[in-house]
């Protein structure tokens, strides 16, 4: 088994509108020491992505730069699988499994990759759950960072690594975040060995299952969004309501700090506006959290609950178990089943065509045409004949043509992509307009952002038809 820590720098945060515009990664071995060097460079965007400002101010990447010195996704996927996706290979980075992945995800899909070894919940490793985690039960060893106020925990990959005299002088940019991301692995495993192999071990689907399947006993569960009992911890103890009626391998859980009665009045299309309101802020939080098996849930058994822990996360046993015990002999579990499916009705279906690709149920045909064109080199995609089952990967071969070999299109293709373009823009430019104006006014004492800024204006005005 290798490790190869990654890491991201994009056009934005949404991984289906955005688009990768850097990539850095390094191989270790199982002691996480090195055994390639730091590989580091740009991708190119295509020209129906407009960038988030924000962004750019962040990372100060402007879309010139990495089409002037970057590989197209085509080259880029290449690559990966020449030097990355090599057997046995954990894939690990900070806040990878909610930010990364979904990026490399929608990145095969679009280039007819829907099958990748880094897409596999197996392979992968996040070490923001991980450090959640430490700092609840397992703190000792590692230097925290709280608001002096609030007591909030600051995890960002800076200040923890500064907190830590880890080196990371250039953040937001790939390669300085693999680096501290690296270093910082080598502490939490040098700190608490066992935490971390107990993390590797989430990495699978039936050593979770085994966890938090009890029905004898709660268990530890952090994630975010148990930040909202008291706003400084974000573990509890927790039991599995049911399964989600909608997604597979997820699970709802119920946070048992909570007192069960308060919950137990309301019917499910109360408890759907009560959890909208929450997720909007405009309510306070409810228990309720979906737990994803394959998405390295940052879960452990009540045994390592000790006693100085459950002081510091201010857990009462006998509250806990007294919501346990209750929870098991109530019908919420029905209740919230319907109260899930209900939410699930009302996301709004998207129209992007990698991902109603990608929600559908493709024939072992078209994956293995998707496969002939990945081999299809420039200039056979011209004349390349390929009859798929759903017509749906026609478009997305069009578009994959179009963004990665542009100079291959013939006039008719030229004029179907410039209205592609056109409408695609269009559709998102008053938000990007927003967006400049906000941050130019955000940043109007600092000369370099809005340089930036005044850059990023030239380029979209490049790329905008004319009569935008």
């Amino acid at each position: 088994m290798t490790f190869y820590f990654y890491d991201l720098e994009t056009t934005g945060l949404d991984p289906i509108q955005d688009r990768i515009l850097q990539f850095a990664g390094q191989r270790l071995d199982v002691n996480l020491e090195p055994i390639s060097d730091l590989e580091e460079f740009y991708v190119k965007v295509s020209e129906d992505i407009l960038p988030n400002p924000q962004a750019i101010t962040t990372h100060k990447i402007l879309p010139q730069q990495a089409n002037l010195e970057g590989l197209t996704e085509y080259q880029f996927l290449n690559w990966l699988e020449e030097n990355v996706y090599l057997k046995e290979t954990v894939f690990a980075g900070y806040n990878t499994i909610f930010f990364d992945n979904p990026f490399m995800k929608w990145l095969h899909w679009r280039n007819f990759t829907p099958t990748s070894p880094i897409l596999e919940a197996s392979a992968n490793f996040d070490l923001y759950p991980l450090l959640r985690l430490a700092a609840d039960i397992r703190p000792q060893g590692l230097q925290w960072s709280r608001d002096s106020e609030t007591q909030k925990l600051n995890l960002t990959l800076g200040v923890l690594s500064e907190a830590n005299n880890i080196k990371h002088s250039h953040q937001h940019t790939a390669g300085s975040d693999v680096e501290a991301s690296i270093n910082l692995a080598r502490l939490i495993r040098q700190k608490q060995p066992k935490l971390f192999e107990h993390f590797l071990n989430l990495r699978q689907a039936d050593f979770v299952k085994k966890i938090i399947n009890q029905d004898k006993q709660p268990f530890l569960y952090s994630t975010y969004t148990n930040l909202g009992f008291n706003k400084t911890t974000s573990t509890s103890l927790s039991a599995v309501l049911c399964e989600h009626p909608i997604h597979l391998d997820s699970y709802i859980v119920y946070d048992l700090r909570y007192d069960l009665k308060p919950w137990q009045k309301l019917s499910a299309y109360d408890l759907v506006l009560a959890i909208k309101k929450s997720r909007l802020r405009k309510a306070p939080p409810t228990p309720f959290s979906v737990l994803n098996i394959n998405q390295l849930p940052a879960v452990a058994p009540l045994t390592v609950l000790d006693k100085d822990s459950a002081q510091r996360l201010k857990l009462d046993k006998s509250v806990i178990f007294a919501n346990f015990r209750a929870l098991k002999e109530d019908q919420l579990a029905k209740t919230i089943a319907e109260t899930y499916t209900q939410l699930n009705q009302d996301i709004p279906q998207s129209d992007n065509v990698e991902v109603t690709l990608a929600e559908s149920d493709l024939s072992q045909s078209d994956i293995n045409k998707c496969q002939e064109v990945r081999q299809a080199t420039a200039d056979q995609l011209t004349n390349l004949e390929i009859s798929f089952d759903d017509n749906r990967f026609r478009q997305l071969l069009f578009l994959y043509q179009a963004r990665n070999f542009p100079k291959t299109l013939q006039q008719n293709q030229l004029l179907a992509w410039e209205k592609y373009k056109a409408q695609s823009l269009k559709k998102n430019l008053k938000h990007f307009k927003n967006q400049l104006q906000k941050s130019l006014r955000q940043y109007a004492n600092d000369s370099e952002k809005i340089n930036l800024l005044e850059e990023l204006q030239f380029y979209i005005d490049s790329i905008l038809p004319q009569s935008s």
